[in-house]
């Protein structure tokens, strides 16, 4: 099976990197490893959603895996969770993307032209 591993900075796949031997992972570099026959693909987007965006469509162009997966805090700070919790979002709400008018930062909804929010679907 394939398996991409994707994370925003390679702190947040840190354990699992070092147990594989993985030493470096750099933006925007897939690392190959294999796991019990499984081939793992990992990489490190960078932060953000256009960087997210380009690589992670990038990766999956090129290897097509069976399985992708995110890894680490995804934009989010809450104290709920635990390091090593796996969590699947419901809803995500993108707070930097809108315009400015040189006084104000005006969100999508402000200028109706849809909704910062967006509803994730069901697995």
């Amino acid at each position: 099976m394939k398996i991409a591993l994707v994370t925003a900075t390679p702190f947040e796949l840190g354990p699992l990197l070092k147990e594989l031997g993985i030493v470096v992972l750099k933006e925007g570099e897939v690392v190959r490893a294999t796991y019990n026959s499984h081939e793992l693909y990992f990489i490190c987007c960078g932060v953000g959603l256009v960087k997210t965006a380009f690589h992670l469509g990038k990766l999956l162009s090129e290897i097509k895996p069976d399985l992708a997966l995110q890894a680490g805090v995804a934009g989010s700070f809450l104290s709920d969770f635990k390091i090593g919790d796996v969590v699947c979002a419901a809803t995500e709400r993108i707070y930097d993307l809108g315009a400015e008018d040189h006084e104000n930062f005006l969100s999508l909804d402000e200028m109706n032209l849809g909704s910062q929010q967006i509803q994730s679907s069901k697995l």
